[in-house]
């Protein structure tokens, strides 16, 4: 009888150290339950093709599946390469061409002889200045009058009527200028206006503004100066 309640003794006791130990277990885990096996990770996405933005595979007719495009717009057309449509970056402008409004004026290749005085101050005063005596007139925001003047001046040798520095300015920046002026027929451009313009022109006030206006002033005058001459032969003659 002893010895039976001994061993019951026994076996309550190692109950009690079992539960002991399995509480220390949950108190050091804060009461978490046993981790489980993570799941495994879904496979990546397959990469789509460039030029889909998106869109779901249309089937053509024949039964081929076809990716659709959608396109960037860039004003009112895609821009299409090879039969494929090419995405544009916002922000490029597309190149335009610039026409050439000086195509009209007259030129030649002569050079001056120097039996004319006023048509070799022509040829003298058109060879005083350059492209980037120019690009500095045209920089100019808002200049003074007298440089204004030489523009609007500038656009009647050029038969380009100009009546503030804004369209006299597009004149100056015409890419085609300096080699229309290197070439230019004084005796076949009419120049209408031009006697006009440039009479109140005084080329020592106009350079305290701009040097390479005043220069510019001095053949707008010479060849003024030169085409009076031609208009007076005439008259002077009968």
């Amino acid at each position: 009888m002893s010895d039976d309640k001994d061993k019951r003794i026994a076996e309550l006791e190692a109950k009690v150290k079992e539960l002991t130990e399995e509480n220390a277990k949950l108190k050091a885990s804060n009461g978490a339950p046993a981790e489980k096996k993570a799941a495994p990770k879904k496979a990546a996405a397959a990469p789509k093709k460039a030029g889909t933005l998106g869109a779901k595979p249309k089937k053509a007719a024949g039964g081929d599946t076809k990716e659709a495009v959608n396109p960037v717009k860039m004003g009112k057309k895609a821009l299409t390469i090879g039969g494929k449509t090419a995405l544009k970056s916002k922000g490029a402008p597309a190149k335009v061409a610039t026409g050439n409004r000086l195509a009209h004026v007259a030129v030649h290749d002569a050079k001056p002889d120097g039996g004319d005085g006023l048509l070799s101050a022509f040829y003298k005063s058109r060879d005083a200045f350059n492209r980037t005596q120019l690009n500095e007139v045209a920089m100019m925001a808002t200049p003074p009058q007298p440089v204004i003047e030489v523009g609007i001046a500038l656009g009647c040798a050029m038969g380009i009527a100009c009546s503030d520095w804004k369209e006299a300015k597009a004149v100056i920046k015409e890419p085609k200028l300096v080699a229309t002026i290197e070439k230019y027929d004084a005796d076949k451009n009419e120049c209408k206006g031009l006697d006009k313009a440039v009479s109140g022109l005084n080329v020592e006030v106009i350079s305290k503004s701009s040097k390479a206006a005043g220069l510019v002033a001095q053949w707008l005058i010479d060849l003024s100066k030169y085409k009076a001459s031609k208009s007076e032969a005439p008259k002077s003659s009968a």
